[in-house]
């Protein structure tokens, strides 16, 4: 199973319960959940218990926090203890198997709150053998508080852009049937969520849009199509790699990560990698990376380079991108009073030196 890749309905069901908040819910008597990918496997649910009791519905609410009850009469609850049975189709071949949701992780410091789970399965991964308890985690370790945890994004269910990899990469659209997606903790389909506090079709004044939302997951991952052709993408980052990003679309923006102190007051600079784009209404529709920015004739007496006129990327190996990356010197240049016409965030990176504005 891939986490980041899961919508959940149940395929031929009356479409009379939902999955997204509002009231909404979803019953397994109509309701499965199914994932698609590359290797053509389906996730079907099936049944729902906790505690050896039947549930009958599980919803995703719009705040993206999961909810379960016995029965339409009771009370909604917390998904924790949740038990999931799921039919698992690959190759024509189906397995059943189970996963648990065991701890939920409330985080309300900052813009919106953000609910993490732990969920566990039953088979092993590369056998799909079978055990009585759920010891195999469903998310690799990356996430903020390394506890393999998954968030539950509302509404949306995943599609992959085709890339350069075998098995794609995936970004979100609208769900059509109130599905919702499952994203690992620390990887670039869950940041926008955890990291810039905005969700991708519901959460009120924190709704960024999916177009955008697509678009911080792209920046997150340093996306990039590939010189030459019209969708093959391939992310030119590695996990771990630090950039800074802001809200290009929303004044005052959403998110704006552009707060750094320097470590002696006045001494260095944020400088543009490029702006990320999500919406194919934009740029003629190309993802990922839209511009390029040039940094000469500005005044820095930092160690290193002093001028950077082929532009800077993130990755060592791959900066100055107009040099080192075939395509990237064929972008449009970055209009630097209007950012928010190349896509919906601005990624950068901290330049230490004693420098006056670049612009």
């Amino acid at each position: 199973m891939r986490p980041s890749s899961q919508g959940w309905t149940r395929p031929g069901a009356p479409a009379r319960h939902h999955l997204d908040g509002g009231g909404a819910s979803s019953t397994p008597a109509h309701k499965a959940a199914r994932s698609k990918s590359p290797a053509n496997a389906a996730v079907q649910w099936a049944a729902l218990s906790k505690n050896g009791t039947p549930y009958a519905e599980l919803l995703v609410n719009d705040e993206a926090q999961c909810k379960a009850r016995e029965n339409t009469s009771s009370h909604w609850v917390s998904c924790v203890g949740l038990v999931i049975d799921l039919s698992i189709t690959q190759g024509g071949v189906v397995t059943t198997g189970k996963m648990e949701i065991q701890s939920e992780t409330i985080d309300s410091s900052g813009a919106l709150t953000v609910y993490k789970y732990r969920i566990k399965a039953n088979l092993e991964p590369l056998t799909n053998t079978p055990s009585l308890k759920f010891p195999y985690e469903i998310c690799p370790a990356g996430g903020e508080d390394n506890t393999r945890s998954v968030v539950m994004l509302p509404d949306v269910q995943a599609t992959w852009v085709v890339s350069n990899f075998d098995d794609g990469l995936a970004e979100l659209v609208a769900s059509t049937s109130n599905k919702f997606s499952l994203a690992c903790d620390g990887y670039a389909e869950a940041k926008g969520y955890t990291r810039g506090k905005v969700l991708p079709n519901t959460g009120g004044a924190r709704n960024y849009g999916v177009a955008n939302y697509n678009a911080f997951t792209h920046a997150m991952r340093a996306l990039f199509r590939k010189q030459g052709t019209s969708n093959q993408y391939s992310a030119l980052t590695e996990h771990g790699t630090l950039v800074r990003l802001k809200d290009l679309e929303n004044t005052p923006p959403l998110f704006n990560e552009l707060y750094q102190t320097p470590p002696i007051i006045g001494y260095g600079h944020y400088l543009l990698e490029s702006v990320y784009n999500g919406d194919p209404t934009l740029q003629s529709g190309r993802k990922g990376a839209t511009c390029k920015k040039a940094y000469v004739d500005f005044p820095c007496s930092g160690a290193g380079q002093t001028e950077f006129p082929d532009g800077i990327h993130r990755r060592p190996e791959f900066s100055p991108p107009m040099t080192d990356i075939p395509g990237w010197s064929d972008l449009p240049d970055c209009d630097m009073v209007h950012l928010e016409t190349f896509g919906a965030v601005g990624v950068y990176e901290w330049y230490q030196g004693q420098c006056l504005s670049p612009e």
